[in-house]
């Protein structure tokens, strides 16, 4: 290879820890992150041990070793990690510096702290004794050599650095071959795997079937799940059952719901599950509520009943389904099921509603609840994909329920591959564990901060369709508008964790360490366009967050998705938010929310929509209401929307008609004058929830935000359409 061409080619680091000594016995972990000192790192790609499958990534976290003897080696299971750079991320040019960062961290109850760290060159390595040879065959090492790595910390005092620990490691660089694709004349695939004894699919190629976009009304209310009743409670008639073959031991029999049953040594690996739940013909989408329909159910509960956990599961899509036992794209659905590992015949389950047309792209955004009684650590989470034409399952994926942080608001991207879908099948979903109680951090006076976003305040002239809310708490407003939210396509949005299966390691679930970007939490999509309504509830518990909490710039923000732009046939992505809105919280709010006044939650009226083109009847700007509150115990309940009046407003602390709703502004002393990719977000100005007497269209009422089903009523006097709601 010529050394002119380094940039041209796409190169592996590959880094191996052979062993690891700490200077003190504690448990701990390392992260690896690629880091260079021009060009971003969004494009590099990584891998896990021995895995083949690159995932999108700079930066991978380890799993925990616990050291207890100061003489002795540790070792990681997560021992080989090998990046993928990209063409063009390596340079033969000293300012090009491309290294990896190694950081370690001591775990304890109190949180996670760090320890040390150490850099190791990967391009240019221009003073390292080691240096590149670049006239290699392609494929071939271009460095490849054993090294220690010590792990250094600098005192907060004193520029003095002391050793935490030292890694003993190989690591090697070389070009990135593809490997050769299967000529064109080998034999065509094999036909569909036979899912049922009573007829064999015959070969068809499958053609992704387009996807009607167009959203349908769903019910909110979660499926009821709880467990399979016990040879001890009153058990229904086993629905009759063919013997188990080597045909049927991946079928799924058909139970009705109303008869569920219990899995039995002599059924084997087949198992059942229940029928999609009906109407399956309103679940491909969102769409205004009909007349007589209801908004979907209020905030919910934060923790689990004691003894007991939840899973909160919302199904948003997947993409490359197999074909269904017909032979042509399903009518597929989802079941997540939580199976007890000490009594596999225990399981709690709960299921989505079938697509209306069959694809190979589902769409469904449709939030599922299972309670899990008595977990233990060897419960296993089970998330099914099945055909409903005969309740055949078509792709599965399980990991131990232990591996999820409780209350942490996962956003998955689950991997899978199946015989007929070698690169693998991919199912999008939130997950959320709930355990009984909160988690309070010792130093604070309160638990967690709880918002509740209720709506649009003002029916919308110009709406662009049902719209998924985002929450996040960022701890420098100012730092994250500029980076994520003052260019188009404007970079915010909700990232991805890749999850490959069959066998997920744990280091995949760990949290990542606090960012610009804050941990960001989402609804189900607000209804009708025209002013969305949402009445869901965010919890911001994490030590990472709460700590940020009301400092000069911590900020709540909330940002808007169109549907239309989130789900397609190649993947589900939540990117570049059309509107946005702040709150600033800092410590003025947080006296309000610890006075006796606030202490049951204060309603922000007027909250502005910024950042698009949205516009009310009367040519104002759109406002959204929220309820904020802290929670200061461990087991707290869900407020209740059932009158709001009972919320004080942020305006009625003011005893100065100054504005009712803080938000942040870019004319602070500590802050540059603004930039011109500044001037599109004109300084915020406060906008007062009183109605003007020329508006004759009322604000959402009271009863829109209940949290009881209610009908969605027309506010006169709006302009209503034949066959609008």
């Amino acid at each position: 290879m010529s050394s002119t061409l380094i940039d041209q080619r796409t190169t592996e680091f590959r880094f191996q820890i052979n062993n690891i000594q700490f200077n003190a016995n504690a448990t701990y972990n390392l992260q690896l992150s690629i880091q260079h000192s021009i060009t971003p790192t969004d494009k590099v790609k990584y891998a896990v041990n021995d895995g083949k499958d690159f995932q999108l990534g700079a930066s991978v976290l380890t799993d925990n070793i616990t050291q207890t003897n100061l003489d002795s080696m540790s070792t990681f299971q997560t021992n080989i990690i090998t990046f993928l750079l990209p063409k063009g991320f390596c340079k033969n040019d000293v300012n090009y510096d491309v290294h990896m960062l190694v950081e370690c961290f001591e775990l304890s109850d109190e949180g996670e702290k760090k320890m040390g760290e150490g850099r190791i060159a990967i391009f240019p390595r221009t003073n390292a004794p080691r240096h590149v040879d670049l006239d290699v065959t392609p494929g071939d090492d271009m460095y490849n050599f054993s090294d220690t790595l010590p792990l250094l910390r600098t005192l907060s005092r004193d520029p003095i650095e002391m050793h935490a620990g030292r890694i003993k490691y190989n690591v090697l660089f070389k070009e990135h071959v593809e490997k050769q694709k299967t000529p064109p004349h080998q034999p065509t695939p094999e036909p569909v795997r036979e899912r049922t004894p009573e007829k064999t699919p015959t070969p068809t190629t499958r053609t992704p079937t387009p996807v009607n976009r167009t959203p349908t009304p769903v019910n909110r209310t979660p499926t009821p799940a709880t467990r399979t009743p016990t040879p001890s409670t009153k058990t229904p008639t086993p629905t009759p059952t063919p013997t188990p073959t080597a045909s049927t031991s991946q079928s799924i029999r058909s139970v009705r719901e109303d008869t569920p049953r219990s899995v039995t040594p002599e059924e084997g690996p087949t198992f059942l599950l229940p029928s999609p739940t009906p109407p399956a013909s309103r679940i491909a989408g969102i769409e205004e509520p009909q007349e007589g329909d209801q908004i979907r159910r209020g905030p919910h509960n934060h923790v689990s009943r004691a003894g007991h956990e939840e899973v909160m599961v919302m199904f948003h899509g997947a993409t490359s389904i197999p074909d269904g036992s017909g032979g042509g794209a399903p009518r597929s659905y989802c079941v997540v099921r939580c199976v007890d590992g000490a009594n596999e015949m225990r399981v709690a389950y709960g299921v989505s509603h079938a697509t209306p047309t069959p694809t190979h792209s589902p769409y469904w955004e449709e939030m599922v609840t299972i309670e899990v009684g008595e977990p233990g650590t060897k419960d296993m989470l089970n998330f099914i994909i099945a055909d409903s034409s005969d309740n055949t399952s078509l792709v599965s994926y399980n990991f131990p329920l232990s591996y999820l942080v409780p209350f942490h608001q996962y956003h998955l991207e689950m991997i899978q591959p199946t015989k007929e879908v070698k690169s693998g099948v991919h199912l999008y979903a939130t997950v959320i564990r709930r355990i009984s109680a909160l988690k309070r951090e010792i130093p604070l006076t309160y638990a967690a901060l709880e918002v509740t976003l209720l709506g649009v305040e003002r029916q919308l002239v110009n709406p662009i369709g049902p719209l998924i809310s985002v929450a996040r708490i960022v701890p420098d407003f100012f730092l994250y508008k500029n980076e994520m939210l003052s260019r188009i396509p404007r970079p915010a949005g909700v990232g991805l964790t890749s999850i490959n299966f069959p066998n997920p390691h744990p280091s995949m679930f760990r949290i990542p360490r606090g960012n610009i970007q804050g941990y960001p939490q989402i609804t189900l999509p607000g209804v009708p366009q025209e002013q969305p309504i949402w009445n869901e509830n965010f919890l911001f518990q994490a030590s990472r967050e709460v700590a940020t909490l009301f400092s000069a710039t911590s900020s709540l923000v909330l940002e808007y998705y169109p549907i239309s732009t989130v789900m397609s046939q190649i993947n589900w992505n939540v990117y570049s938010p059309a509107a946005f809105s702040v709150l600033l919280m800092d410590n003025e709010i947080y006296h309000r929310l610890l006075s006796d006044t606030g202490k049951r939650g204060i309603r922000v009226e007027g909250l502005p929509v910024q950042g698009s083109n949205l516009q009310t009847y009367t040519g104002a700007q759109p406002t959204v209401g929220v309820i904020i509150r802290l929670i200061t115990c461990e087991n707290p309940h869900p407020i209740d929307l059932d009158d709001l009046t009972i919320f004080p407003t942020l305006e009625s602390f003011q005893k100065d008609p100054k504005p009712p709703v803080k938000t942040p502004s870019d004319n602070s002393s500590r802050r540059k004058a603004p930039s011109s990719r500044d001037s599109q977000f004109p300084p915020w100005k406060p906008i007062l929830s009183t109605t003007p007497k020329s508006d004759p269209y009322t604000p959402m009422s009271s009863s829109v935000a209940s949290s009881k089903p209610t009908k969605v009523r027309r506010s006169k006097p709006w302009p209503i359409k034949d066959g609008e709601f």
